[in-house]
């Protein structure tokens, strides 16, 4: 077995309640890069809180930590979409109210009214079915800035699934090198 195919074997300090030759677990993470380390003692704590089949998929507590994660950003980007859409809804339903009520005005006002006082109504009118037209509009653009939030959060969540696999790959890596480790020092010991 070449050195190229295995990777370089770092000796940790001894254990106090081993002899000098056993290497604990611990001592082998340290022996690793600090992301590796930092998975093992993720899965380690993790073993302790969660249910069982954790204990059974390594992965599984990174993956529970990526999958809220997701579902945060995803709860957030949802309540400020419907808090805005709220708030224009309440704004346009105001202006609504208004509209109506000037209508209501200029209709007495065309029956009885002098022709200054109709192209005021007239005037306000309009300005106010100017101003649910662009609400309206807002409204629309708020709709299409939705779904380039929500692809964005399917870009987020790729980059996620990638961050995943690139864990497992370095918990399996961990798990070769701590067989090829225990297997040259076997062979170094006879």
């Amino acid at each position: 077995m070449s050195t190229a195919e295995n990777p370089v074997f770092v000796e940790s300090e001894p254990d106090s309640d081993h002899d000098s030759d056993s290497t604990s677990s611990d001592d082998l993470a340290m022996s690793v890069s600090p992301l590796q380390a930092r998975l093992k003692r993720k899965h380690q704590s993790s073993q302790e809180d969660e249910p069982e089949q954790f204990a059974q998929d390594p992965n599984a507590p990174i993956k529970v930590d990526l999958e809220r994660n997701i579902a945060k950003e995803q709860e957030d980007a949802a309540k400020d979409k419907e808090d805005k859409v709220q708030e224009l809804l309440e704004q346009a339903e105001e202006l609504q109210k208004e509209l109506t009520e000037a209508k209501s005005e200029f209709n007495k006002l065309t029956r009885a009214s002098t022709s200054e006082q109709v192209q005021v109504y007239k005037d306000k009118v309009a300005a106010q079915e100017t101003e649910l037209a662009s609400k309206a509009d807002e409204l629309l653009h708020l709709s299409t800035k939705n779904e380039k939030l929500e692809r964005k959060l399917e870009e987020t969540k790729g980059k996620l699934q990638k961050a995943i696999e690139q864990a497992e790959r370095q918990v399996k890596n961990l798990a070769i090198y701590k067989d090829n480790y225990h297997k040259a020092k076997i062979a170094y010991e006879l």
